[in-house]
């Protein structure tokens, strides 16, 4: 997806003006956006945004402008959203292990609507909070999901009828069901089997004289950008070769299963935790080259520096989802990212980023690259990039010393200097929320695009 005429003309300018530091432009018209597409496709499901995916404070501004629900996880997470006038019955507190400190705050602030997953728990919110409102988490089927969270928190629907009985006796209410299918899962059939799952824990608890009240049908939307919806080519899941679902199609099966298993005249109350879904779209990082030099350590070459002029200032912009992940789904070492990169004709561009910053969701959030080019400051279509004669073999590098940081081992790129600059689209989930300054190199600046397509601000 080629980044929107507003993004590009702030980021020209930006370069135009010197500009050397690597920078984020955040377009908040694309949350509201997304705010709006949610309620016209799944009219019946409250989303709590999940504050973890990116906490940037003009982002949740402009949520709590928008009388957004927040899905929070820490002490931190919940003092932050009651800083910027979110209220306490706005959030639930979806963190199935909890420090006491933390639920005490909770309790002390009047957030009431909690998640557990094991009788533990239960046994710390009976003496610290025992008149909030509970869901039990389950374990959903989160193997169709980028991110997997089944290995760390989930009840199995075998344990259903244990965990209510246990929270019956310390006179605990438990009102609903929640679950997780994992972030970033593009497979409708995942999101349809938890509900059919929740369905069998709802009538576990009927069985057993519970009352619930509330799904909780978790988080793991897609997060393209509107504009994308009805483009071509979609994702493609590169382990079936099947096509990937954008939002609409999957709302549009979560709302026919709803609808069946959990009608309106129920009167359940139906609750999401969406994150990514919200800013994956609506930041786009820009950064510079800063080095270049060839696998076989050749000698520097004159030619390599980018001069003044507007014709030598060309760039390229790459436009994807990220991963130095293996084809069995490893993390990759330093070493095997070497053994990756070994064509000595290859050219190693270093950049100022890395994966200690913004791109750490190469290593956190498993993702997977998958550039479209273009030229900055002067825009020059070069999307054939494997094909194009002037392209050639690279592997792009971040600013740090460490041998891992590697956040692309092999690509196709326009022949470039030092001092271009590319950027990358889909930027703003699990990326700067999760950045360090190792090495002591800075994170990038933000700039800010407000909705009504006028203000700019840092």
């Amino acid at each position: 997806m080629a980044v929107n005429q507003r993004i590009l003309s702030v980021m020209q300018e930006k370069i135009g003006e010197g500009q050397e530091d690597a920078f984020i432009v955040v377009d908040l018209k694309d949350v509201h956006e997304k705010f709006n597409a949610w309620h016209r496709h799944l009219p019946r499901v409250e989303p709590f945004y999940a504050v973890k995916c990116n906490d940037d404070v003009a982002i949740l501004r402009e949520m709590v402008k928008l009388g957004m629900n927040y899905d929070c996880a820490s002490k931190g997470e919940i003092q932050k959203m009651l800083s910027l006038g979110a209220r306490p019955s706005s959030i639930i507190y979806a963190n199935p292990c909890k420090q006491l400190s933390h639920l005490r705050y909770a309790k002390d602030v009047g957030v009431e609507m909690i998640t557990f997953d094991n009788a533990d728990e239960l046994c710390k919110i009976k003496m610290v909070h025992p008149h909030c409102k509970l869901l039990l988490r389950l374990l959903p089927d989160d193997s169709k999901s980028v991110c997997r969270l089944g290995n760390k928190y989930g009840a199995r629907l075998s344990m259903v009828e244990y965990l209510l009985k246990l929270s019956q006796q310390l006179e605990l209410k438990v009102c609903g069901v929640s679950y997780h299918v994992g972030s970033g899962c593009y497979d409708e059939s995942a999101f349809i089997d938890a509900i059919y799952l929740a369905r069998k824990a709802f009538d576990i608890a009927e069985a057993q004289g519970v009352k619930l009240e509330i799904l909780d049908i978790g988080g793991g939307f897609p997060g393209d950008s509107v504009s994308e919806w009805n483009e071509d080519p979609v994702p493609t899941d590169t382990t079936t070769g099947s096509k990937a679902l954008m939002f609409p199609e999957i709302a549009r099966q979560i709302t026919l299963t709803l609808d069946q298993l959990f009608p309106r005249e129920s009167g359940v109350r139906i609750i999401a935790e969406p994150g990514r879904y919200f800013v994956h779209s609506c930041a786009t990082l820009a950064v510079s080259v800063i080095g270049k030099r060839t696998a076989a350590n050749n000698p520097c070459e004159t030619s390599t520096l980018a001069s003044t002029s507007e014709e030598d200032t060309e760039g390229s912009s790459c436009d994807h989802m990220n991963s130095i992940q293996s084809m069995d789904g490893s993390v990759d070492t330093a070493d095997s990212i070497t053994d990756q990169f070994n064509d000595s004709s290859a050219v190693m561009y270093y950049i100022n980023e890395g994966v200690y910053g913004t791109f750490n969701n190469v290593i956190y959030d498993h993702a997977i690259v998958s550039p479209l080019c273009n030229v900055l400051p002067v825009m020059r279509d070069v999307n054939d990039t494997r094909n194009n004669s002037d392209s050639i073999l690279c592997s792009l590098w971040g600013p740090s010393c460490d041998g891992l940081d590697c956040i692309v081992p092999e690509m196709y790129l326009p022949n470039l200097k030092v001092g271009s600059w590319l950027y990358f689209t889909n930027m703003g989930a699990y990326t700067s929320c999760a950045a360090a300054s190792f090495n002591g190199f800075e994170l990038p600046t933000k700039i800010c695009l407000s909705v009504n397509e006028e203000d700019i601000f840092e």
